[in-house]
């Protein structure tokens, strides 16, 4: 994570650079808009996922996953007989709290 907070800074630095008179200056708006992101980052329960489709490399094949309103699909053979997979498990593991849980049915 440390890592891909320094990376971040030096793309923000490189892109949002001013330049007076000769002089560079970092863009002070984008300061503090850089430091939101850092505190955005490091609080996943912030966002939830409502939709999206991935494609996810597998040992044999790729494959298109799908994650709508809480439902998965995927390509793989073992899905279709099964209706979940090593592919879609994985990614509720890298995503884990910024699913959308699905609504309690009344």
């Amino acid at each position: 994570m440390l890592l891909f907070a320094i990376r971040l800074r030096q793309a923000y630095q490189r892109r949002f650079r001013i330049t007076l008179g000769g002089n560079e200056y970092m863009d002070s708006g984008m300061i503090g808009k850089i430091q939101k992101a850092r505190q955005y980052a490091e609080e996943p329960e912030r966002v939830t996922f409502e939709s999206f489709v991935v494609t996810f490399r597998g040992n044999h094949d790729l494959y298109h996953i799908t994650y709508d309103a809480g439902q998965w699909t995927c390509q793989c053979n073992f899905f279709q007989s099964h209706g979940v997979c090593s592919h879609t498990m994985a990614m509720e593991r890298l995503l884990g709290e910024m699913l959308k849980a699905p609504e309690a049915q009344s």
